[in-house]
């Protein structure tokens, strides 16, 4: 039999190339070669070479090498990998988690302490109308940090893998035909106009939380970076395959590369 029967095909090539390395007197001190055994069962070998020569010292007889068997030792370095990465991403989601708490949650809660120390010390100085756009904007802001808190635990739970995934028909026009209040008040304030465009009837199956809750962040987010008297865009069609293709535009301050390359990596 040649050699290469006992080699996978997907590594066939180099292994090869490795060897005919060695019918040149090259000789190798330590290379990973995966051997193929009769049931299909692929194993990782560490090899060693070396060459032969006759008593002349120049003719190359032959060449000799010998493999350990590295295979368990592999998987056990790959699981470990692995473990060092799920840490990281661990390690940095609880960072980022951290950081939106810090951040986001204080100035909602900042405010409301504001106004609530504001009515507190001048509640005789506010006329009724005054003190009901007071309460008004305390309300305002108290949803809002309680939507942060609501999107902060929902996150939590998806980390931990126990959000229920309930994907059932939705029609998009009657579900997502306009934003809760919370989110176009924010639009309102900065005179954004927010336009939807979905087509009349149109279906999918999906879990109604989880897509609110990504078509929510993703408007929120182009008000949220576009400047006064902006335009936002929500445009639902059919793409290829009967797959629905969602797009949020604006005429916001947009991204540099740089940016945009960090834009799924939890650490950054």
């Amino acid at each position: 039999k040649e050699v290469d029967i006992l080699f996978p095909s997907g590594s066939k090539d180099k292994s090869l190339e490795y060897i005919k390395q060695t019918s040149t007197g090259d000789r190798w001190e330590v290379i990973e070669i995966e051997i193929e055994q009769l049931g299909g069962t692929i194993h990782t070998l560490l090899w060693n070479s070396a060459a032969i020569y006759s008593s002349d010292e120049k003719t190359l007889i032959a060449t000799i090498a010998q493999g350990q068997d590295i295979t368990e030792r592999k998987k056990a370095l790959d699981a470990l990998k692995e473990s060092e990465i799920r840490l990281r991403e661990l390690n940095a989601t609880k960072d980022k988690f951290f950081s939106i708490i810090s951040h986001d949650l204080r100035n909602p809660v900042s405010s409301v302490l504001n106004l609530t120390r504001l009515i507190d010390e001048s509640i005789d100085d506010f006329s009724h109308d005054e003190l009901h756009s007071l309460v008004r904007s305390l309300h305002k802001t108290t949803q809002s940090a309680y939507n942060l808190l609501e999107n902060l635990l929902e996150w939590s739970r998806l980390q931990q893998g126990v959000i229920p995934f309930n994907p059932q028909p939705i029609n998009l026009k009657e579900e997502f035909g306009t934003f809760d209040d919370s989110v176009l008040e924010i639009a309102r304030k900065k005179s954004i106009t927010v336009n939807i465009d979905i087509p009349e009837g149109l279906q999918v199956t999906a879990d109604r939380n989880m897509l609110y809750s990504i078509l929510r962040n993703l408007v929120t987010n182009a008000i949220k970076f576009t400047r006064q008297n902006g335009l936002v865009n929500v445009k639902v069609r059919v793409g290829d395959d009967n797959t629905v293709l969602f797009a949020i535009k604006d005429t916001g301050i947009g991204m540099d590369t740089e940016r945009i390359n960090k834009l799924f990596r939890i650490d950054t």
